[in-house]
């Protein structure tokens, strides 16, 4: 068998090309067993992943709707509603297609963008639509992470420590976690759970209407869905796994208790046991590598970018074909430039042209060539393809097939005789127009044969497929009508996997009353059997060896020279800007110690050592002598494994303070300036969302019989709906205003309001 080399083959034998070759054939000998048992290329779910990670996304949406019509704010309340939703019968079954879509997405997301790289589609071009793809792919991680977050069970206490344990480093991360996610002004958690679920709806909103839409426009026709069988099919099956793998409520999150055996989801969770056991900075030190390797490799790969189509403006009549079959919206048809006749003239866009050589095929005038050859045409100087040669069979192929294809197993496909067989490759087979084949048996071949890739897994997305249409004349530039009955042959196989059925490339225009459901059955059950694998993998119990440790928690809001609630020893207040310093000893021997300037802090901290029994001191000094300690925890307590020890204060009120209320009035618990004010005047008359709060310090003394101006204020601000204006609809103020304000907050904002007269 002999292989012609082409001139533009050379890109082949770059250092990039032939690692990529590398990776391509190892993948190839993996799915080559399953394209043999699936048979049939177009039910071969492998040639779907993109699709089916879309299809997948959008099921996701829809029960992701459903389920959030019944969800609750707050650690326990979202733990009750999904347990109520759990107990419903359909409930349950749309959670559980929800679960195992997620896993799914994930794999369809990862096998698509793996052999999206093996196949070298990531580069020049298409860098754009790989980029996309793989910042979807980590929002959809991100995403799947906070699912499991809001259900605030067992496995919520584990991301919850592993994120404590991540941003505890940082000041401002405690004070993030001490006013959202752990301590008194944590409160019921409404916050935090509403951040989390927000952040679920809008990075999948992100992905729809921004992300897919960059990842798609470089494409011609870009395919969003999987054919309708496959999308049938794939429902289907999610609702069988569902239906025999109930998902199932772990526990409730309790804080002060990890629990001992928690099934980890590999695909979003499997970073857990690196988090809570790696030293931190090694956590952060891998996280910042694969960062880097991420934003380097694109630019490494870069280097060896094929050069793009040219075109001979001569010879080009404005057929408008090449422009007509591009995938990537290379090609536009402009005004004629030269003053020939046509009216129109094609125009390349080089930094969308991926050389991939279908419009070649598509031009019968020649007019365009891919490092200077055109196969159908020779011109004045050059070699014709076909020229010295003497096989009696000749094979035209893409080069996936030239350079991953078994020659012998090619070989046996072809010519089982064992006649002469000459390959000459292609960048695609859509680079080739009929003519070749005519050209070839007018050579004195016998025999011709396009051997290219199965349906929907062609390397430039439509060249397979346009092929076909040209050789069954329903295409231009169609094979001519004398040669229809001539020894022209078409194999659309996988490269190392010669002996599957082909079928030709028309997967997405096969009618439902096509589909032949025996052949199918296959296919579905490969989806069925990844299915089933990824409920295991969602229900395996990492270890993590940090919940078996005993573990302290600290938090503590604090201001310099004030006394804390509930501590063992209080000083007399001395409120001022010196430093603040705790710490945290176990069996004598610092665990924790932060120091805080400004006279502010948010502190919080956690330490873990092995359980038993252990005395345990929390020591805070925030006095200009620092020999002025005050001891808030002194105890010798035995710690099982996995129990949290929370230390958690706050500061003791040193009496109302009417401007920090008045400041307080003007910001909400996130800090911003948009508080009280946007629903409340100040000015008399002046009405917003609510009634103006001028005088209402006079008012409020006759609104409840029995109750103080003071009292009734603070019902007011606790209790909402207690009393309502006449005039005013109820619900219309915040009501967990007890959540988010402390107790000395309450206190400053009454006190601010009853100078309000």
């Amino acid at each position: 068998m002999h292989f012609s080399k082409p001139d533009w083959s050379t890109r082949w034998r770059t250092p990039v090309r032939r690692f990529l070759r590398r990776l391509e054939r190892l993948t190839l000998r993996i799915e080559a067993p399953i394209a043999r048992w699936v048979g049939d290329a177009r039910f071969n779910p492998l040639y779907h992943t993109g699709t089916l990670a879309v299809f997948l996304l959008t099921i996701l949406a829809f029960t992701g709707v459903y389920l959030t019509m019944f969800y609750q704010f707050g650690f326990e309340d979202a733990y009750n509603a999904v347990a109520a939703t759990n107990r419903n019968l359909i409930g349950h079954l749309i959670r559980g297609v929800h679960r195992y879509a997620s896993a799914a997405l994930m794999l369809t997301a990862l096998l698509h963008a793996w052999r999206t790289f093996v196949q070298d589609r990531f580069r020049g071009p298409r860098f754009i639509a790989w980029f996309s793809g793989v910042l979807v792919t980590a929002l959809v991680w991100f995403i799947g992470v906070t699912g499991y977050w809001l259900i605030w069970d067992g496995r919520a206490h584990l991301l919850n420590a592993s994120l404590m344990r991540l941003l505890q480093s940082w000041q401002a991360g405690q004070h993030f976690l001490v006013r959202f996610v752990a301590g008194k002004p944590a409160g019921s958690g409404w916050p935090f759970v509403f951040m989390l679920l927000s952040a679920h709806f809008v990075l999948t909103l992100l992905i729809f209407f921004f992300l897919l839409y960059l990842h798609f426009r470089g494409l011609s026709r870009p395919k969003w869905m999987p054919p309708g069988y496959w999308s049938l099919g794939g429902l289907v099956v999610l609702l069988l796994v569902a239906v025999l793998f109930p998902v199932e409520m772990l526990s409730a999150w309790d804080p002060a208790q990890f629990p001992s055996r928690v099934p980890l989801d590999a695909f979003y969770l499997g970073y857990l046991p690196a988090a809570l056991d790696w030293p931190v900075w090694a956590f952060w030190g891998l996280v910042a590598g694969i960062l880097t390797l991420l934003a380097v490799l694109p630019r490494f790969f870069q280097r060896s970018v094929p050069r793009p189509v040219v075109l001979d403006l001569a010879a080009c009549d404005g057929c408008t074909l090449c422009a007509r079959d591009c995938p990537y919206n290379a090609i536009k048809m402009a005004p004629r430039t030269d003053g020939a006749r046509h009216k129109f003239q094609a125009e390349v866009n080089p930094d969308r042209c991926v050389a991939c050589g279908i419009c070649v095929g598509s031009c019968p005038e020649g007019a365009l060539s891919l490092n200077g050859v055109v196969p159908h045409r020779a011109r004045q100087g050059e070699a014709s393809l076909l020229g010295g040669m003497a096989a009696s069979k000749v094979v035209f192929t893409c080069e996936r097939h030239a350079l991953q294809a078994d020659s012998t197993a090619l070989e046996q496909l072809v010519s089982p005789d064992g006649d002469s067989v000459s390959v000459i490759p292609l960048t695609c087979l859509g680079m080739a127009h009929p003519d070749l084949a005519v050209q070839a048996l007018e050579h004195g071949a016998q025999e011709v044969h396009f051997v290219g890739c199965p349906a929907e897994d062609c390397a430039n997305r439509e060249g397979n497929l346009w092929l076909e249409e040209r050789l069954q004349r329903k295409r231009l530039p169609n094979l001519p009508a004398p040669w229809q009955d001539a020894p022209i042959y078409r194999h659309y196989l996988p490269p190392l996997a010669l002996q599957v059925p082909a079928a030709p490339p028309t997967a997405y225009t096969l009618p439902w009353k096509d589909v032949a459901w025996k052949r199918f059955l296959p296919g579905l059950g490969l989806l069925f059997l990844v299915l089933v694998g990824q409920v295991f993998l969602t229900r395996l119990p990492l270890p993590v060896r940090a919940v078996q440790q005993a573990w302290v928690q600290v938090t503590l809001p604090h201001r310099s020279g004030y006394p804390v609630e509930g501590g063992l020893q209080e000083l007399e207040p001395q409120p001022g800007n010196a430093p603040i310093r705790l710490t945290l000893e176990v069996d004598g021997t610092p665990l924790w110690q932060e120091v805080y300037s400004g006279g502010r802090a948010f502190a919080f901290g956690q330490a873990t050592f092995p359980s038993g029994e252990h005395h345990i001191r929390l020591l805070l000094r925030d006095r200009p002598d620092e020999s002025q300690v005050q001891v808030l925890f002194d105890d010798v307590l035995t710690l099982a494994p996995g129990q949290v020890l929370n230390l958690d204060y706050q500061d003791a009120s040193l009496g109302s303070d009417p401007e920090a209320g008045r400041r307080l009035f003007y910001e909400n618990s996130l800090g911003t300036n948009a508080g009280c004010r946007i629903c409340h005047s100040l000015e008399p008359g002046v009405r917003l969302v609510g009634p103006s709060l001028a005088g209402v310090a006079t008012r409020a003394a006759t609104r409840v019989p029995g109750m103080s101006a003071e009292e009734y204020l603070r019902q007011s601000i606790l209790e909402p709906d207690a009393y309502v204006v006449e005039g005013y609809p109820a619900g219309q103020m915040v009501p967990h205003l007890g959540d988010i304000l402390s107790k000395e907050q309450v206190d400053d904002l009454v006190a601010f309001l009853m100078t309000l007269k």
